[in-house]
């Protein structure tokens, strides 16, 4: 009986490691997907970041009307 529990303890570990390192590959490729995406996409980050300013500059310009 205590030969059968520690035999699904080490298949019970083997599996834990499997999934971990399934996991690890899928977190791996998910990221060099996204940076591939972003070298490529570049100019998304640029408009991003022209819209972001515009957003900052007329938030700043209202908060400032309101001050005075």
């Amino acid at each position: 009986m205590a030969a059968a529990a520690a035999g699904r303890g080490r298949q019970r570990r083997r599996e834990d490691l499997l999934l971990l390192v399934v996991g690890e590959a899928m977190a791996i490729a998910a990221v060099s997907a996204v940076l591939s995406w972003r070298v490529t996409n570049w100019w998304v980050l640029v408009v991003l970041g022209a819209c972001a300013a515009v957003g900052w500059a007329w938030w700043f310009h209202r908060f400032r009307q309101q001050q005075a």
